[in-house]
């Protein structure tokens, strides 16, 4: 109870309000951006599997950058590690 109390007192002040919005706000984006990055990575790691999955199936390099979107520097370097 005392602790609610003195919260509301706290957010009183325009000032502090202020303050706690933008912290607020900046934790928010934060978060969003780190599920943005986290969906990223998750997209290039599935795009990795189908690239060596075609590597295996001895598809040309040229075909998986195009249907993955991969750059062929990155497929020759996923090449040389499944072989």
């Amino acid at each position: 109870m005392e602790m609610n109390h003195w919260f509301k007192g706290f957010m009183r002040d325009e000032k502090t309000r202020k303050i706690y919005d933008a912290y607020k706000f900046h934790g928010l984006e934060s978060r969003d951006e780190g599920i943005k990055i986290g969906m990223e990575k998750g997209m290039k790691k599935g795009k990795q599997e189908i690239a060596k999955e075609m590597i295996q199936d001895e598809m040309p390099i040229e075909y998986i950058s195009k249907f993955t979107k991969l750059p062929i520097e990155e497929i020759e370097k996923l090449t040389l590690k499944e072989f």
